[in-house]
């Protein structure tokens, strides 16, 4: 069973989804709790929602969780090339409203090296305007389970190449005037 199928399931039998805990979404709850069960090799990644005036954005916060340096290709970092993020966002009825599809990223991945010791995070911002309507424009609350591939340059020579981070946003429904 695939990582997706797995929350999928626990997702739907856990939750029932329209109840809320101590006055929270309910979808709110679950993603913060499915997002501390997804395992880190050699790095994490975290991805909040988050608005600043009128624009939103999904905020990453990528963590080196090694005992060791890592050096990463920030210029392909998952905020600079969205467009290769594994999307699925989900109802609290179970309906999936998205899947991932041909996002256009920038065409601008420049190699940039960057080194991360044991602790340290490199942050960046995707504009939720650059991303598909489903995701722009939300009915409802939306729980976004998402992985990316971060490509590691330096550091031990066994764990050269890509690593997968994975995780669960929640996503607040679209303010209406």
């Amino acid at each position: 069973m695939s990582i997706k199928s797995l929350f999928f399931v626990l997702f739907t039998v856990g939750c029932g989804c329209s109840s809320s805990v101590a006055g929270e979404p309910a979808l709110k709850s679950l993603a913060r709790g499915m997002s501390q069960g997804y395992p880190a090799v050699d790095l994490q990644m975290t991805m909040t929602w988050t608005r600043r005036g009128d624009q939103e954005y999904l905020h990453c916060r990528l963590r080196n969780v090694a005992a060791y340096l890592v050096e990463i290709d920030a210029g392909a970092a998952p905020w600079r090339t969205y467009s290769f993020i594994d999307w699925t966002a989900l109802t609290a009825k179970g309906e999936v409203v998205y899947k991932t599809g041909a996002v256009e990223g920038d065409g601008s991945i420049r190699t940039e090296r960057v080194s991360l010791h044991s602790g340290q995070v490199l942050e960046g911002d995707i504009e939720l305007n650059k991303l598909p309507d489903q995701l722009r424009v939300r009915r409802v609350d939306l729980l976004l389970m998402w992985n990316a591939d971060v490509g590691i340059i330096g550091g031990p020579p066994l764990r050269l190449g890509p690593v997968t981070v994975s995780g669960v946003t929640f996503l607040p429904r679209s303010q209406t005037d």
